[in-house]
C-alpha cells in the first residue's frame, strides 16, 4: 500500500472515530434512539452497527434483539430460564429482524472479528420470520455469563434492565441471508 492510500485511510479512521464520538456525546443521555437518529449517523457514515460496537466497547455493553418494543419500565424476560444477550452486534440487529419461528435460523456460534464469516440460512421460513423493523436493546454485561460454545453469546438466568433501544431496520443487517 502507498503512503498516500495509507494516509488517506487513517484520515477517514480519524474521522470516524471523531463521529463515534460526537454520536456518543449527542446520545449519551438518550434513552431511545430512532430511526431519524440512526438514518442521520448513516448519512455522516456511520452504521448503527458500528455505532453500538464502540458504545459497546466504551461501556461495557452487551446487546439484546428483538421485534418486541419493551416499555422503559419493563425489563428483558427469561425465555427458557435465560435471557441472552451478544457481544456483537451485528447479530442483535440479524435477531431484531429475523424470527426464530423457521424450520431453522442457521448462523455461526464463532463469528470472525471482521463478521467475514457472518451469514443467515433460514430454512422454512414462516409467516413474519423476516421483518422490516426491530430494536436492539443495550444492556450492562454484567451478571451475565459468556456462553462457552461462542465467541458472541453470553446469558444470565434473570431479568435484565436495559439503557437503551435503538430502533432499527432490515437493511440495518449486511450480511448475506439466504433463504429456502
Amino acid at each position: 500500500m502507498s503512503m498516500e492510500k495509507i494516509s488517506k485511510e487513517m484520515e477517514r479512521s480519524e474521522a470516524a472515530a471523531s463521529l463515534l464520538e460526537h454520536f456518543d456525546a449527542k446520545f449519551i443521555d438518550k434513552q431511545e434512539i430512532t430511526r431519524e437518529d440512526v438514518a442521520e449517523m448513516k448519512d455522516r457514515g456511520i452504521t448503527v452497527e458500528k455505532f453500538l460496537g464502540f458504545i459497546g466497547k466504551n461501556y461495557g455493553y452487551l446487546f439484546h434483539g428483538s421485534r418486541m418494543e419493551i416499555p422503559f419500565t419493563d425489563t428483558l424476560q427469561t425465555s427458557g430460564g435465560k435471557v441472552f444477550a451478544s457481544s456483537n452486534p451485528a447479530i442483535a440487529i440479524m435477531k431484531a429482524i429475523y424470527l426464530n419461528n423457521a424450520k431453522n435460523l442457521g448462523y455461526p456460534l464463532h463469528v470472525d472479528e471482521d463478521n467475514a464469516n457472518l451469514a443467515l440460512q433460514i430454512d422454512g421460513p414462516q409467516v413474519n420470520t423476516i421483518g422490516e423493523l426491530g430494536y436492539v436493546y443495550v444492556v450492562s454485561a454484567e451478571g451475565f455469563i459468556p456462553d462457552p460454545n461462542s465467541n458472541w453469546q453470553y446469558s444470565r438466568a434473570d431479568s435484565a434492565s436495559f439503557v437503551k433501544r435503538v430502533q432499527i431496520g432490515r437493511d440495518d443487517f449486511k450480511y448475506p441471508v439466504r433463504v429456502t
